[in-house]
């Protein structure tokens, strides 16, 4: 059913987020805008996640706002008003719908963003056991996932913070102590159920894993996932006459574990003293996982190593065969490559949830200004679709697509290893840094993990959008460096 919100425009423009909040949970049920609950089943904590999200939402307007040291302008001040009072609305709504015999608070635990604000109530879900061979379901927890099937110790208590420090100075107690587990290169793996925690934060973080993508926890290093590479259809038949017969095209897709690294380079200052390591550390390793999952499920090329012949890094997006393609060949100038990625996609019986683009090009289009000097008014198709800005594809491509069509394998254990010497390559500006004498330690993290488009042609990939504008910046930049030199 069409859905209808008051103050749509004003909402989207200024804070997508809640619009993604709005239509997830709710429809229009007289099309005037005057919202009810979806049909679908919800639950209570459901509602309590959303009010937080919005609530989210408003922080967010309101940091902004004042990093520019200024106050609302008039659009902004309408749609923080308008997302205010749905905000309030959810809360109502929990009220009336909650339990009277809630979950016990050790079964639920909140992940909290950097505004203190809970993203999501991490619960037993009842709409769908949890099944060691089936994908997650998007209220279902990796943490839940390893908690039944991967048996650990009980380490209850325990901070990654607390882990790591223990682990690179040699200070441990009973519990790092009964926690660790090294490998055969010096290293050590976080427990599982902080690994996990871990993961199911990055799952909040990844563009793709917002739009839909489905998560297969795997437990060995391969995982055959189907893909169907045709519709099952029918016909209409006389009586006794024969049933026309159509079979769905299945192959199976392996999901092999490619190993994805980083290093994180901290003082042992840091590491000994510092207040606030496990929140760092959660954080900073949730970061890594979330954007190399978009890297790879985005833009990852399949490169093979040159002895094994083996592949060593996952096929994305982009370069995944039978992806279906638009050649904009021409500066962004209106919504239409869009609304035409849509139409193709339904053309072969999917439905497209979600828009990954580079922020400059959500700029340019927000930028666009109709003949009467009016900004530019986006079609209906624009705001039936998700819309998420990623700097892990380049400038030059979108890619419009049903995201649940892509799946993304995920090992549960991370692996981290760490050096006092030797020397750090930097990108520029930031400097070579030389461990020993800078009294610092490089931390090497080692994740794990895989991607498969199981629907190629439920993608659209849009490509050499504005060529010129890119050029004409890129010479631009080109003369501001000169000019500095």
């Amino acid at each position: 059913m069409k859905m209808q919100i008051k103050n749509f425009d004003v909402i989207n423009k200024h804070c997508p987020e809640a619009i993604d909040i709005l239509k997830r949970y709710y429809h229009s049920e007289d099309g005037k805008g005057d919202i009810q609950i979806s049909p679908i089943e919800i639950y209570a904590e459901d509602l309590l996640d959303a009010g937080n999200s919005l609530l989210r939402c408003m922080k967010i307007m309101i940091n902004k706002a004042t990093q520019e040291n200024r106050d609302f302008n008039e659009p902004e001040r309408a749609a923080y008003e308008a997302i205010k009072g749905w905000q309030i609305r959810f809360f109502e709504k929990y009220e009336l719908e909650k339990p009277s015999n809630p979950l016990p608070k050790q079964t639920r635990t909140y992940i909290k963003d950097d505004y203190g604000i809970p993203i999501r109530p991490a619960m037993n879900s009842d709409s769908r056991e949890l099944n060691q061979f089936e994908p997650l379901a998007k209220d279902q927890r990796m943490s839940d996932w390893c908690q039944k099937f991967v048996s650990s110790e009980d380490l209850s208590g325990l901070k990654l913070g607390d882990y790591v420090r223990s682990w690179v100075t040699g200070d441990h107690n009973d519990l790092t102590r009964r926690a660790m587990t090294t490998t055969g290169t010096g290293g050590v793996l976080i427990p599982t159920p902080l690994s996990a925690s871990i993961i199911d934060l990055a799952r909040n973080k990844a563009r793709v894993m917002q739009a839909g993508a489905v998560v297969w926890p795997m437990d060995a290093t391969t995982l055959t996932v189907p893909r169907q590479t045709g519709d099952a259809s029918g016909a209409w038949r006389p009586e006794l006459g024969k049933i026309h017969r159509t079979d769905v095209a299945l192959e199976p897709v392996v999901l092999k574990s490619c190993s994805f690294g980083a290093l994180v380079t901290l003082s042992m200052e840091l590491m000994e003293d510092a207040i606030g390591l496990d929140v760092f550390l959660t954080q900073t390793l949730s970061n890594i996982i979330a954007e190399g999952v978009d890297l790879a499920a985005l833009s990852g090329e399949g490169a093979t190593d040159s002895e094994s012949n083996e592949r060593i890094e996952p096929v994305g997006v982009l370069n995944t065969l039978g992806v279906q393609e638009i050649d904009l060949n021409a500066a962004l100038t209106s919504y239409a490559p869009f609304s035409q990625a849509v139409t193709m996609i339904r053309q072969v019986n999917g439905e497209p949830g979600g828009l990954m683009m580079a922020p400059v090009n959500f700029g340019i289009l927000d930028a666009l200004t109709a003949s009467d000097g009016q900004p530019l008014m986006p079609p209906p198709s624009w705001g039936q679709i998700s819309h998420y800005d990623t700097n892990q594809v380049d400038e030059s491509t979108a890619i419009v697509g049903n995201w649940s069509q892509l799946a993304i394998g995920i090992r549960h254990n991370i692996r981290l290893e760490y050096a006092y010497t030797g020397n750090i390559a930097a990108q520029a500006p930031q400097k070579e840094v030389d461990l020993f004498s800078q009294n610092a330690v490089a931390i090497r993290v080692l994740w794990r993990g895989d991607v498969a488009v199981q629907r190629p042609d439920q993608f659209v990939k849009v490509i050499n959008m504005n060529p010129d504008a890119y050029s004409v910046k890129a010479e631009q930049g080109a003369r501001n460096k000169s000019k500095a030199a």
